[in-house]
């Protein structure tokens, strides 16, 4: 069983960042108050990475600010930052929470919550699918090695040269979420 501890995939942690970086423009974009929180800590500091939920104007930015700071360095377990944050968030936010790697642990906080009346979302991005048994929870599997992940060499990558037409355009790859389990 993966421990919070136990390592990390550089790639992995980059992709997990940039679906939690979409999530959150996504959720500014239709005026939601939006929060970020990682099981981390801020540079050179014993402080957790946290941006509490709000609709200010500069709040992608201070998201995205906090997202560059994750690293490979997790000072607990998700799971327990979860369950330890939730009760500070407002009762109606909806918990989305954004991972490589999906745990019997997770599983279990997540259904906790949800079991309490919280909104709950999961975002998989484990190269195995979510495992069933998450009852009414909503989750997503966007695995790692799916097309929106997957790396381009450098003649098709430059956007800014492939639209002055000095370079082929790379074809755009199309990511198509689906539900696993729909809430009741």
């Amino acid at each position: 069983m993966p421990r919070h501890w136990m390592g990390y995939n550089p790639e992995l942690l980059e992709q997990v960042v940039s679906v939690a970086a979409s999530v959150a423009n996504y959720g500014i974009q239709q005026s939601w108050g939006v929060g970020m929180y990682a099981n981390g800590a801020v540079p050179n500091s014993d402080q957790p990475i946290r941006v509490a939920p709000g609709r200010s104007p500069n709040q992608l930015v201070h998201i995205l600010e906090a997202l560059a700071a994750v690293t490979e360095f997790a000072t607990s377990a998700i799971e327990y930052m979860i369950v330890r944050e939730s009760p500070n968030l407002p009762w109606v936010a909806t918990i989305v929470l954004v991972t490589g790697i999906v745990t019997e642990e997770i599983m279990i906080a997540l259904l906790r919550l949800k079991e309490a009346g919280r909104r709950v979302v999961l975002i998989s991005l484990d190269s195995e699918p979510v495992p069933p048994g998450l009852g009414a929870l909503l989750t997503y599997h966007v695995p790692s090695n799916s097309p929106a992940f997957q790396k381009e060499d450098s003649l098709n990558t430059d956007a800014t040269a492939a639209a002055l037409g000095s370079l082929p355009a790379s074809d755009t790859a199309e990511l198509t979420l689906k539900p696993v389990n729909k809430r009741s």
